[in-house]
């Protein structure tokens, strides 16, 4: 069971069944209409162009931390993919709709699609004349 603002951790995990030069794996969170509602992949962590190869018979885990969103209630699923290159160009090895289903209950009020985390709202009145 998910809480609003809860820290997650997303795991996705791939066996490689062929050399891949620079592999990235990625997520997406869709909703019951199947519209991307947020997501990231490993190519964030690559730093000055650093890139880690994979060879046949490796294993990839990539961790993704995150304060789970306000969402309304209903059913939502994680999509998850293995690519090899870069945000410009790259190739999908393999894409997994539907990895993870998940349904959320909330009585939270938001608004839109995805409710965002307010630290501070203030209210002030100056009188007139």
């Amino acid at each position: 069971i998910l809480k609003v603002g809860q820290q997650v951790e997303v795991v996705i995990r791939a066996k490689v069944n062929k050399a891949i030069e620079s592999p990235a794996l990625g997520f997406i969170l869709k909703n019951r209409l199947g519209q991307d509602l947020f997501g990231e992949n490993t190519l964030i962590t690559r730093e000055n162009d650093t890139v880690i190869s994979a060879m046949a018979g490796d294993e990839l885990k990539a961790v993704f931390k995150l304060v789970f969103p306000m969402l309304p209630s209903g059913e939502y699923s994680l999509m998850a993919s293995i690519a090899d290159g870069d945000s410009n160009s790259n190739t999908q090895h393999h894409w997994l709709e539907d990895a993870v289903l998940l349904t959320v209950l909330t009585s939270k009020v938001r608004h839109g699609l995805v409710g965002a985390f307010i630290n501070d709202v203030k209210l002030s009145i100056k009188e007139g004349p």
